[in-house]
């Protein structure tokens, strides 16, 4: 299949690194997939890349598709240990969807990167697993995002399954510059910056051990 290209004004990438993504796989109990949804804004590369550590499923199915989820088109899949999926975007705003699921087993841990022509970027994610400090890389998400001015970081999050304490935090450079605890089924923040750089965003529920299935979608924006 030919290397897709883009025509028109590109604008600069937007990118934003998910770290120790906990996956399910066919085995897993209401095993379900992980979704990824955002809009590109000009003409460019659409790249999602997604890398399975050594421990758990060794095979992901990674999908890139034009459209919301439930109505995507044109979507590219790519089943492997290292998987990565791009598409062109024209120079009209179009919402892209990407998946990620085991291909075997229960499941496991892998590294997410999307990239995507945007001046205003955010990223929601689906279908995350909120279960608590003892379940590791299935409680909530850790992402990395490289802002390329002032601005604001957002982050606007709802669960399912019921009320329970929640950690939210901003880092800069490994040093945390804002952070919300609190108790309850959503979280919405946003936290001003005053200088291009990366930053990390992380949010996990608090309790050790949640007993009910909790499922998180949030929204993640960055300048």
């Amino acid at each position: 299949m030919p290397e897709p290209t883009a025509t028109g004004v590109t604008l600069s990438g937007a990118s934003i690194e998910f770290q120790g993504v906990g996956f399910d796989g066919p085995a897993a109990d209401a095993s379900r997939e992980r979704i990824f949804t955002f809009v590109s804004r000009s003409a460019g590369i659409v790249e999602a890349s997604a890398e399975a550590e050594a421990s758990g499923s060794d095979s992901i199915r990674l999908c890139l598709g034009r459209g919301a989820p439930g109505s995507v088109t044109a979507q590219r899949c790519r089943e492997s240990a290292e998987a990565t999926v791009t598409s062109a975007a024209s120079g009209a705003e179009t919402p892209w969807t990407v998946t990620l699921i085991g291909a075997e087993g229960a499941g496991g841990t892998a590294n997410l990167v999307l990239s995507f022509p945007s001046d205003e970027p955010s990223v929601t994610v689906d279908g995350f697993r909120f279960q608590g400090l003892a379940f590791g890389d299935f409680n909530g998400f850790v992402a990395d995002v490289q802002a390329t001015g002032a601005g604001n970081l957002g982050v606007a999050a709802t669960w399912s399954g019921g009320s329970v304490p929640y950690r939210l935090t901003f880092a800069d450079d490994d040093a945390i510059i804002e952070e919300e605890t609190g108790e309850g089924m959503a979280v919405s923040t946003t936290v001003a910056v005053s200088s291009a750089g990366a930053y990390r965003i992380a949010l996990g529920n608090q309790q050790e051990f949640a007993e009910q299935d909790l499922t998180l979608r949030a929204t993640i924006s960055w300048p």
